[in-house]
This record gives C-alpha cells, structure tokens and sequence, in this order.
C-alpha cells in the first residue's frame, strides 16, 4: 500500500494524535509549507538538511 505524506499526516490526526510531526522534503514551497501547517505538522525540514537541524527539531517539540 502506497500513502502519501499528506495522507498520513490526515490519517495520524484523524485518529486523533497529538504527536509532533516532522516533514523532511525535497519539495517544498512557502505555499505548501503554510499548507501544511494547517495539516497540524509542528516542523518542515528541508532537504538537503544537516543533522544538528534535526536534532534541534526534536529537541523543540520535546
């Protein structure tokens, strides 16, 4: 079974997570970034993305 990141994303929060969520993409626009919020995802990274952002990232939503 193949499920996009949007799909999973409504599917975690559709049952009703709390979880933190970290997108790590290749494509990403200031548009789709803001779409994505509105997905409830706490952090976008990026890629190529070093891994101190990474760490930091959990860190923050920790």
């Amino acid at each position: 079974m193949t499920m996009s990141g949007e799909s999973a994303i409504k599917g975690i929060r559709a049952r009703g997570h709390g979880l933190p969520i970290v997108v790590m993409t290749g494509h990403v626009e200031l548009d789709q970034k803001e779409g994505l919020g509105v997905l409830g995802v706490n952090t976008v990274l990026p890629k190529p993305f070093k891994l101190a952002a990474l760490i930091e990232a959990v860190r923050t939503l920790a």
